[in-house]
């Protein structure tokens, strides 16, 4: 297992270039001094080059968030709750300790082994119940492995296709015979699901039986220090954008925006096309922790922001899209909780609604903007003065946000946001500085955490997930694999996926407990959002097509385009289709490439992204749910 977060702060020990490195103080908000243990030379680096260089030294195992029982889950997450005042407690004495394991109903060394878990991996599932360390190992005395896999080839990988139970009988004959001991029914199971299907049906069954196993080949609360609460909210911009191509009003844009409460600094936004959900505030809360150099450099924008670690707590308001389990578990799991503000209550909200709101106010300044009302508008023509791209709003943005806003003094803070921050890291004459700063261990994780999911059994073509084929020899040994619960149904696996970039899929491997990165099949498919997906299911029902398939969905794209490309006018739904398709293709999360976390080698190569193709004119994503109606119950 691997720790999620890393605690930067004086005193803390660093791996960076595979050398270890002691931090000596912040040198700046976004920096630490610090002094190589080895030759003691000094330097300063950024935050964000600490979390990327030891993500890369990573060679732990992973727990997929999905795979987790709900009851295990809330038994770890009542260890984290009862043991959390004590973690990292200097002043912790062994009473308090003996008293959280009583509330825990274990044992006091156990508690303490809790507690040395928490603060050498900083997650929840470290607290999950433990996994036999011999698992996978072969413990048999070796006198009686030699019987059983001699008994497995004569009795079971025969043509007389005997049982496991009378496998077994064979097994515990020869073993008395030897005055071995006798092995149980469950190792026999064990060793035989260790044969891969295919050479198992061959031999049992023949040829062609084998056949039906074999991969398909040939297609492609207090705010009391820096990072105590943030707060995440989203609202539609009032300002129409345009498309990039033919500068035609393609409609108004949505923001996803969280702020840090005691320094008023925006962490982190995510703007787009889509309506809120779970994933563009997953999105949010994954750019809020990390590092920004990267994201600022692809927007041209060189405005410092320092805003990186993690928070205590998230606030958010009561709507669906931020309480599904998927965004709660990532949270808990990367050592923070999201809670929601109190119905009816709204001061509880009212940081982020008045940034918001600030935002919204000097948009309206904006040309193509709709104003707050109908009667503020009056006979403005918001679509006929419109002149923004996304891109463009979002690089105004930025610059409203990181040049102006943070450097302006804050009513309520007396200081600017940027300098309340620095205050909240180095100190000043009245506060002392945060000391330690919580940042991601592993970026990659953080984004693949966030990233909703499906499961899905393994088939010899590969997996199918809405209608479409994805394929890697990584899932080869998976093929036909039974439940290890009730070995009669089929094993169902953790899939995740982007939903802006549906060309691959993102395979937890529970054998290894590795990710690897699944694409399409039939590598020559263009890459496609599962709203558009969506949108040309749609297309299909609407011409009569009920029999939905992967030929039948990227036939009518093509056609989809060809309408488009000979239309003359198109509707303003359909022209935000249009731009929506070209964002997803620019900002969709690309392939995840960390070698502690993917292993793409032995995968065909994914489809370039399609740049110069366009949607028909009846592809029309207005009554799309958010993504959060697809996550699991």
């Amino acid at each position: 297992m691997n720790p999620s977060t890393i605690l930067v702060g004086p005193g803390s020990v660093v791996k960076i270039d595979d050398r270890f490195w002691c931090v000596k103080r912040f040198d700046s908000s976004d920096s630490v001094l610090v002094r190589n243990i080895e030759s003691s030379v000094e330097r300063v680096v950024k935050l964000g080059v600490i979390s990327e260089s030891f993500s890369k030294g990573l060679e732990g195992t992973q727990i997929d968030l999905a795979t987790v029982d709900d009851v295990d889950w809330d038994k770890a997450i009542e260890r984290m709750r009862s043991l959390s005042p004590l973690i990292g407690n200097p002043e912790r004495t062994r009473a308090a300790v003996s008293e959280a394991a009583k509330s825990l109903e274990v044992s006091v060394a156990t508690a303490y082994r809790y507690l040395e878990k928490i603060e050498t991996y900083g997650t929840v599932t470290c607290l999950l119940r433990k996994v036999r360390t011999d698992k996978g190992t072969k413990t048999l005395n070796p006198l009686v492995e030699r019987i059983v896999k001699s008994v497995i080839a004569s009795d079971y990988l025969t043509t007389l296709r005997r049982s496991p139970t009378k496998a077994l009988r064979e097994i515990r004959r020869r073993c008395h015979h030897e005055s071995l001991p006798l092995p149980s029914k469950s190792t026999l199971l064990r060793r035989i699901d260790e044969i891969l299907p295919e050479e198992r049906e061959r031999k049992r069954n023949g040829r062609n039986a084998a056949l039906d196993y074999r991969a398909e080949r040939g297609q492609l609360p207090g705010v009391d220090r820096l990072n105590a609460i943030w707060q995440i909210d989203h609202t539609r911009f009032d300002v129409v954008i345009v498309d990039e191509t033919d500068r035609i009003p393609v409609g108004n844009p949505w923001i996803t925006l969280a702020i840090d409460v005691y320094s008023r600094m925006v962490v982190g936004w995510y703007v787009s096309l889509d309506p809120p959900g779970s994933l563009g505030t997953g999105i949010c809360i994954s750019r809020a922790i990390l590092s920004k150099e990267q994201w600022l450099a692809k927007l041209g924008v060189a405005h410092p922001w320092p805003c990186q670690g993690k928070p205590r707590v998230i606030q958010a308001d009561n709507a669906k899209e931020f309480r599904g389990n998927m965004l709660r578990n990532a949270c808990q799991e990367h050592g923070f909780d999201m809670k929601f503000r109190k119905v009816k209550k709204p001061n509880y909200g009212a940081h982020i609604e008045r940034i918001l709101g600030t935002l919204l106010e000097e948009i309206h300044g904006l040309d193509g903007t709709t104003f707050s009302n109908p009667q503020e508008k009056g006979d403005y023509d918001s679509d006929g003065n419109a002149t923004m791209t996304l891109d463009d709003l979002e690089r105004w943005l930025a610059n409203l946000i990181l040049g102006l806003y943070h450097h302006r003094n804050h009513g309520a803070l007396g200081i600017p946001p940027i300098q309340k921050y620095a205050h909240g890291i180095l100190g000043d004459n009245s506060t002392p500085g945060i000391g330690i700063l919580p940042i991601s261990a592993d970026p990659e994780k953080l984004r693949i955490d966030f990233l909703p999911f499906e499961t899905r059994t393994i088939q010899p073509g590969g997996v199918v997930l809405d209608y479409i084929e994805y394929q890697s020899p990584v899932l080869d040994k998976w093929i036909g694999a039974l439940d290890p619960e009730t070995r009669k149904l089929k094993r169902k696996f953790v899939f995740r996926r982007d939903p802006r970039d549906i060309s691959y899929l993102i395979f937890w491997d529970p054998d290894v407990k590795r990710y690897y990165q699944i694409p399409y099949k039939n590598a020559a498919r263009p890459a496609i959002s599962l709203w558009e997906l969506r949108a040309i299911n749609r297309f299909l029902e609407s011409k009569g097509n009920t029999e939905l398939n992967e030929a039948a969905i990227f036939k009518a794209l093509d056609e989809m385009r060809r309408i488009e490309d000979s239309a003359r006018t198109l509707t303003r739904k359909q022209r935000m289709t249009k731009e929506r398709r070209k964002q997803h293709v620019k900002v969709a999360t690309n392939p995840p490439t960390s070698s502690n976390f993917i292993e793409s080698n032995a995968t065909p190569t994914i489809a370039s992204k399609p740049t110069d193709k366009k949607l028909g004119n009846q592809l029309d994503l207005s009554d799309v749910a958010p993504f959060d109606e697809i996550e699991p119950n």
